[in-house]
């Protein structure tokens, strides 16, 4: 093959690809996983002081829920069941800005971020996890409580959710 049919065969490889990619929304794929990689930092302990909600208790909306069920690469720190992992903004539907990551564990848990007092059975961390997916999903807002204890920054204690105006 001489060099001329090369740079011709590459540049339609090229229109094929950029036509292709146009038929292909990268933008909610590329958001899905930053956030997939963000919410994997914070359950590994990695979360700093700026994925922390900044009060105890307060309105917010979920941008996202994710149930973790329990299996043996999280260890049975994070208890019998798993744990849900909540995201917070300011905004319904993930607007303006992040206010930080939550969690409610299941009974059994022992992680950093548990505290005793607040730990739910298999139940009601499915029952929550439906309830926020739903209003994250809705874009309803929610009263959180955070788990009282100075370290636990990070513990839910729990949710209420806000009828619609």
């Amino acid at each position: 093959m001489d060099r001329y049919t090369k740079i011709i065969q590459t540049g339609i490889l090229i229109a094929l690809i950029s036509i292709a990619a146009k038929d292909v929304d990268l933008f909610p794929i590329a958001e899905a996983q930053w956030h997939e990689v963000n919410e994997e930092v914070s359950e590994l302990g990695l979360a700093d002081s700026a994925n922390v909600l900044p009060a105890s208790t307060g309105f917010a909306y979920l941008c996202s829920s994710r149930l973790v069920e329990y299996s043996s690469s999280f260890g049975a720190s994070d208890g019998l069941y798993g744990h849900l992992l909540l995201k917070f903004n300011d905004e319904a539907h993930c607007g303006g800005s992040e206010l930080g990551y939550a969690y409610l564990f299941s009974e059994g848990a022992t992680h950093s971020y548990s505290h005793p007092d607040f730990l739910f059975s298999e139940q009601k961390l499915i029952a929550y996890g439906e309830m926020t997916q739903r209003a994250a999903a809705y874009g309803q807002q929610v009263y959180f409580r955070k788990c009282t204890a100075p370290l636990k920054t990070l513990c839910l204690q729990n949710l209420t959710f806000k009828a619609a105006d």
